[in-house]
């Protein structure tokens, strides 16, 4: 594998070592918006399984949780969590609090914007011992889009992107600091890596590094490394970046990878799983 020099310093250790590669998920649903949750687990996004769009009968995007000591996939349960469960809503991408007290989650609004279109929101889900509170996060202008959220319970930053105006273009990554529950700073443009292109489904591990994806020429969506201390992102070599679109990447542990990968054009998106081969 490639040893991965940025412009003078080096990829994270784990990152230069050797992998073996798996898919986790591979069928004829689109598979994204992977969060971890506890050790061994984490959630997903399906637009194609056994959960509310087969009730519906249409592509309805629901949760589902992924074990992997058991490589068993359940429906992810909502119940109690507000209105999670109505049918109105497409839930676009979640994340957890490092003690999963708090849920952050992305899903459509009841209502278009100026512009006809349905955009997504950011709601926070604080869960309590028997019953759960959601508000939508205080800096949401209802006329534009805020998905993808990734929180870093480290730093106390939510990462996502949105097409607020003032970005660079597109949908830019941003970043707000969590100073208490519900107290927030207002999103700064991390402009270090955003582009005229669009910057999607932003990530960190637990070094503090960041990842994100962004459209290529020749190459659909590349996978993307921001290290910490450093203001130049690089594209990381392969396995993790190929011809299809590969995206939606998470450090589980210093040993074990998910992300998203788009194999061919027109076809689905699989959730593979790279782990260090010792």
């Amino acid at each position: 594998m490639n040893s991965g020099i940025i412009h003078g310093q080096e990829f994270p250790e784990y990152l230069r070592s050797n992998y073996v590669s798996e898919p986790l998920i591979d069928t004829k649903s689109d598979d994204f918006g992977l969060a971890p949750m506890t050790k061994g687990y984490f959630v997903f996004c399906s637009n194609g399984r056994k959960g509310l769009g087969k009730i519906l009968r249409e592509p309805k995007i629901d949760l589902f949780l992924y074990d992997l000591k058991n490589n068993a996939i359940s429906l992810f349960d909502k119940s109690g969590l507000c209105d999670l469960d109505d049918h109105k809503n497409n839930i676009g991408s979640v994340s957890f609090t490092s003690d999963l007290k708090t849920l952050f989650i992305s899903r459509n609004r009841f209502q278009k914007n100026y512009n006809g279109i349905v955009p997504f929101e950011l709601m926070q889900v604080d869960i309590l011992e028997e019953t759960s509170e959601c508000s939508t996060l205080p800096f949401v202008n209802p006329d534009y889009s805020y998905q993808q959220p990734f929180f870093d319970s480290k730093q106390g930053i939510l990462y996502f992107i949105s097409n607020i105006p003032g970005g660079k273009g597109g949908f830019d990554v941003y970043a707000a600091k969590r100073y208490s529950d519900h107290t927030w700073s207002i999103p700064v443009n991390v402009e270090s890596i955003n582009t005229s292109e669009d910057e999607l489904f932003p990530t960190t591990d637990f070094e503090g590094n960041m990842f994100f994806s962004r459209r290529t020429e020749n190459s659909g969506l590349d996978i993307y490394c921001l290290i910490k201390g450093t203001t130049f992102p690089e594209r990381l070599p392969g396995p993790f970046n190929t011809e299809g679109d590969d995206f939606n990447f998470v450090v589980l542990d210093s040993k074990n990878i998910v992300m998203s990968r788009v194999p061919k054009k027109n076809k689905s998106s699989d959730i593979l799983l790279f782990s260090i081969f010792l």
